[in-house]
């Protein structure tokens, strides 16, 4: 049949090319593309990643002990994450993101001790009912617990803090002080006064009439309470798994 093109002025082999373009171009040069891509990034992620191992573990930069101390610089950067690795003896470095994945340091919680002391006299007392409602009331709680302590002139409730603890949980603090006829003030120990608020008559008083939920007293840990006790090897026959005040186990 010749050479003549096919029906549509197209030679064969131009309509197999048309068969591998799609709606958007070349389908098919796209893909390779695409997969090129795919495998040059991959190889530049895998290199770098080899690169920051070996900046951590075993740089080469002075050739002496000194590179100990580099590598222990850059895990502190990476473990952070945050910072600049160094890399070799050229000076080349590479950045350190909290995406990195030696970063070990997501997230960071501490637990506040409180260092107020039992002549501070702070109560804390909780309360059934949103911050709201406690703000609008706090004088008329002021003076109901003024009444409930007895009602004295010598006594004066005060309020030191109001603080929300979720949406139906308000604490307020409090602390009551002792007017003597001279006119110095002294305040109430804080164990004091969560004693008294706390014993029975007053403290359905309180849940009745102020939807109390809880007392404390807000006193500063010992150094003994916040120590942990050394643990009694099978070994160590030293070690008093527990006495009594006369010192008998």
């Amino acid at each position: 049949f010749g050479s003549q093109p096919c029906a549509g002025g197209t030679s064969l082999l131009e309509h197999q090319q048309q068969a591998n373009t799609g709606l958007f171009g070349n389908t098919q040069q796209q893909q390779q593309q695409q997969q090129q891509q795919q495998q040059q990034g991959g190889l530049t992620d895998l290199n770098s990643l080899a690169t920051v191992a070996q900046a951590l573990s075993l740089p080469i930069i002075c050739g002496d002990e000194r590179d100990m101390l580099y590598a222990k610089f850059n895990q502190l950067q990476a473990y952070w994450g945050h910072g600049t690795v160094i890399l070799n003896q050229s000076g080349n470095t590479f950045p350190i993101t909290p995406e990195s994945p030696f970063s070990r340091f997501k997230s960071v919680g501490y637990c506040r001790l409180p260092c107020t002391k039992n002549e501070d006299g702070l109560v804390g007392i909780f309360i059934g009912k949103p911050l709201e409602d406690v703000t609008k009331n706090q004088t008329q709680l002021v003076a109901s617990l003024h009444s409930i302590l007895g009602g004295k002139q010598e006594h004066v409730v005060c309020c030191d803090s109001v603080k929300s603890i979720n949406n139906t949980t308000t604490e307020i603090v409090i602390y009551v002080l002792l007017r003597s006829p001279t006119g110095a003030t002294q305040r109430i120990p804080a164990t004091d006064l969560a004693s008294v608020l706390t014993s029975a008559n007053i403290a359905n008083q309180l849940k009745s009439g102020m939807f109390v939920t809880n007392v404390i007293s807000k006193v500063a840990f010992t150094s003994s309470t916040v120590s942990v006790p050394r643990q009694a090897s099978r070994g160590d026959q030293s070690c008093v798994v527990g006495t009594s005040q006369t010192g008998e186990p």
